[in-house]
């Protein structure tokens, strides 16, 4: 039986780079608003008018339970099909949010396993969360709202040491800051 051939986005979103073109972001469909995610935190965006406003944090607490990290590969910050899958998701969840609350920001985490030196693992952290960042942007989450930080190896989330475990901490993490208290 042959083997069905697949786009591979890599290849797409590398070959668009280097000719200057940009990746479209995804056009929305009433069918699958969020390609089957649905959740508390994606609830209720269209307000009817005389309700009360939403509360942010609470809004930025299941939200942040919801986004979904993007994994790596060994020494590498490209990113894969399932990463990519994964960028565009959260875009979705993050868009009615981001219009509902200009004010928050997202805040990108590259994240590195153990192996290598601390300040290599720092590099490779930033490579990695800014390539998220590249893919967040071309499924229309505004730069203004996306903030980038490294944590190299400094932040595992899981601390066996074998390649299942590993593979977790090879990531970029979203995690939606609460707005400052204001006095």
């Amino acid at each position: 039986m042959p083997v069905p051939v697949v786009p591979d986005p890599i290849r797409e979103t590398s070959a668009r780079a280097s000719t200057g073109s940009a990746v479209e972001p995804p056009a929305a469909s009433p069918e699958r608003p969020n390609e089957g995610s649905h959740s508390a935190a994606t609830e209720g965006r269209a307000k009817p008018e005389g309700t009360a406003p939403r509360d942010v944090t609470v809004v930025v607490l299941e939200l942040n339970g919801e986004l979904k990290d993007a994994f790596f590969d060994y020494d590498r910050s490209a990113l894969s099909p399932d990463a990519i899958s994964a960028l565009r998701q959260d875009a979705a969840l993050l868009l009615p949010i981001l219009a509902e609350f200009p004010q928050l920001k997202v805040t990108i985490e590259g994240h590195c396993d153990e192996r290598g030196s601390a300040e290599y693992n720092l590099g490779l952290g930033d490579h990695r969360a800014g390539s998220a960042a590249e893919v967040l942007q071309r499924f229309g989450v505004p730069l203004a709202h996306l903030e980038i930080v490294s944590y190299g190896k400094e932040r595992p989330q899981c601390t066996e040491l074998k390649e299942s475990c590993w593979r977790l901490n090879r990531r970029a993490h979203l995690l939606i800051r609460p707005p400052a208290p204001t006095d």
